[in-house]
């Protein structure tokens, strides 16, 4: 079956509100399905389905009520990335194991997202978060402003 391409996932936190709410009624208006993923809801409210094979992978978002497949997106608005909320239970020594694997799921869902149009280039996000990271004196950040 044929899924149209009309989806502009867009790519935030759970607090993110007044400035993507605006976003969500301007791409509704153009008649494109926006769908908010909330990164701090990863894993535990926001699951993500991968499936692989000779001809390529697929994967299927489900937040809610609501799933899309990357093969429905367009587009991509990468506001933020949080790290995942994985409740008050786990132990805390496998905390920063299992945020580390979430964050790795992610990169593959990322990566199943090329052939949609990023309105914020994922190669320069990841160039900019490292360089800031790893050099966070002024001339790092002036070299980064113009990158």
């Amino acid at each position: 079956m044929h899924q149209p391409r009309d989806v502009v996932l867009l790519i935030i936190h759970s607090g993110d509100y007044f400035t993507i709410d605006r976003v969500e009624q301007a791409l509704l208006k153009k008649g494109v399905q926006p769908f908010r993923f909330d990164t701090d809801k990863f894993p535990l409210a926001v699951q993500l389905k991968a499936q692989l094979s000779n001809s390529g992978s697929d994967y299927r978002l489900e937040y809610g009520n609501n799933s899309i497949s990357t093969k429905q997106v367009q587009a991509v608005w990468m506001r933020r990335i949080w790290q995942p909320y994985l409740g008050e239970e786990l132990a805390p020594q496998l905390k920063a194991a299992c945020a580390k694997e979430s964050l790795a799921t992610l990169d593959g869902f990322w990566d199943s997202l090329k052939q949609a149009r990023w309105v914020d280039d994922l190669q320069r996000i990841i160039v900019r978060w490292y360089f800031k990271k790893k050099f966070p004196n002024t001339k790092a950040r002036f070299w980064l402003s113009n990158f």
